[in-house]
């Protein structure tokens, strides 16, 4: 079994963050998303399977075995409201982002005496 590692595009706008992980021939069950102190895994498995009867392979090209990608969450990630959705084997992960706080401003007078 080979070690292969999956595409990952990564990009964001001021509402969310979305990951794409290239993840063709994999299911729901071959997938586990994990989030643990701000750590984002995504690991998957192929397994290989050999078909039984009268067929002789000359030649094989697919990809089979594990994977783990681990990616560093931002600050503002909210954890809590990820969601994943696998289609067309194209794994889609939008994480939210947390909004900025609006911060009390008060402005001081300045005088001259």
């Amino acid at each position: 079994m080979d070690i292969y590692r999956p595409q990952v595009d990564i990009s964001g706008d001021d509402k969310q963050y979305e990951i794409v992980l290239d993840a063709p021939g994999l299911s729901e069950e071959d997938l586990a998303i994990e989030v643990k102190d701000d750590v984002l895994t995504i690991k998957g498995e192929k397994e290989e399977k050999h078909e039984q009867g009268d067929k002789q392979f000359y030649r094989v090209e697919r990809s089979y075995g594990s994977f783990q990608r681990t990616l560093s969450l931002p600050v503002d990630a909210t954890t809590d409201g990820i969601k994943a959705k696998l289609t067309d084997g194209v794994l889609r992960l939008r994480i939210p982002r947390s909004q900025p706080q609006q911060s009390n401003v008060k402005h001081i007078a300045i005088s001259s005496s």
